[in-house]
């Protein structure tokens, strides 16, 4: 759960788009939240869903173009090297 977290957050930073974000967080919460009361175990699947669709919104509104951790590394690398003189 922690690692979809970060990668749809660092998806989201890096195209600017954070709703898919929002939506895994609330699932994660959901989750979290029904696994701490036993009798509300059955609303764990609307956590579940909400962190699919969050995960399918961010990665569908991603695919424009280059991916977002190629993105990410190309401006690393522009920015590492930009500074060096020719």
């Amino acid at each position: 759960m922690l690692i979809n977290l970060a990668s749809v957050w660092l998806r989201g930073r890096l195209t600017g788009r954070m709703s898919g974000f929002y939506l895994v967080s609330a699932g994660a919460l959901v989750i979290i939240v029904s696994k701490m009361r036993l009798s509300w175990e059955n609303v764990a699947v609307w956590g579940v869903v909400l962190t699919l669709a969050g995960s399918l919104l961010s990665a569908l509104r991603a695919a424009k173009g280059r991916s977002p951790l190629t993105e990410f590394m190309g401006k690393m690398w522009r920015k590492q090297f930009s500074d060096t003189p020719l």
